[in-house]
């Protein structure tokens, strides 16, 4: 066995808008963790069926498309870690186009130096099925996993609203409704569903789980990294990572959100006691009054 399988490959599987960029940043600045320029690799959501709509192949293109656009803007001066990121992203379409010949580890292997723990974290993984996780663990000897959760009804809210970013004309509340019962993003909710998963295939000790609540701690900064085996870093809590809109949630929406999701609340609760934050219990009891 050689030095690289010796190697801790961290994989985060979500939530989405539940922290998993801070987490990137975080780790990215630990000299002993290697992450990646391009954070999200979604390799494993692109080889193995989830019910997400979203096409994988056409997202990386469109992401290359981007970065070599700021590329050109920058004129003469070249920025490296926008051509780095370049670079990663075209690794990242090879092995598509090529599995073969582009591995998905040949990606790590050729990055990862003195680095002790490497990282893929991408929150579509939280769409897998038990296949999808399975797969993960088989692809290195030493695998674990980190899944951030955020109050249900508060992660879906804040995903609607980073559609006034990302989408022209994009309305959150005219569209609260019509997307609550969409798929693509119900399941990003389903925490349910990915713990389930999830732990058909891995063992306990696999796998670390985290409110986003708790998140922006030392405390759970400390633990993270405990976790991965390597010391403690100082984490940057003063910088807010992709804000959302700040659009107040009507209470009629709340309560419609909370019927959604009452399941979901509802294992929370069970599985994890008193360590659910109160911000939770706050949400349902709010919900249950409007």
């Amino acid at each position: 066995m050689d030095d690289f399988c010796n190697k801790l490959f961290l994989v985060g599987v979500g939530a989405q808008k539940a922290g998993t960029t801070w987490l990137a940043r975080y780790l990215g600045e630990h000299p002993d963790v290697y992450v990646s320029r391009l954070k999200e690799l979604h390799y494993f959501d692109a080889v193995y069926p989830t019910p997400s709509r979203v096409d994988v192949g056409k997202r990386m293109i469109r992401l290359a498309k981007e970065v070599s656009e700021g590329l050109e803007q920058n004129g003469s001066k070249v920025n490296t870690k926008m051509l780095d990121k370049l670079l990663t992203v075209i690794d990242r379409l090879q092995m598509q186009a090529d599995p073969k010949k582009y591995p998905y580890m040949r990606f790590f292997r050729e990055r990862v130096k003195d680095e002790s723990v490497f990282c893929d974290i991408t929150p579509g993984y939280s769409l897998l099925d038990a296949t999808g996780y399975r797969a993960i663990i088989d692809m290195h000897p030493r695998v674990r996993f980190i899944f951030l959760m955020r109050d249900p009804i508060e992660r879906y809210w804040s995903a609607l609203r980073m559609g006034v970013r990302k989408m022209k004309n994009f309305n959150p509340d005219q569209r609260f409704m019509d997307l609550l019962g969409d798929k693509d993003y119900f399941y990003r909710s389903d925490y349910k569903r990915t713990i389930e998963e999830l732990e058909k295939v891995a063992k306990p000790e696999q796998i670390k789980y985290v409110f986003y609540e708790n998140l922006f701690t030392d405390e759970t900064a400390a633990d993270i990294t405990s976790f991965i085996g390597v010391a403690p870093w100082p984490a940057k809590f003063d910088q807010i990572v992709n804000p959302g809109a700040k659009i107040p949630l009507a209470a009629d929406k709340m309560a419609a959100a909370y019927a959604a999701y009452q399941h979901i609340y509802d294992f929370v609760f069970d599985k994890f006691g008193d360590a659910v934050p109160a911000s939770w219990h706050a949400t349902v009891k709010q919900a249950q009054q409007g």
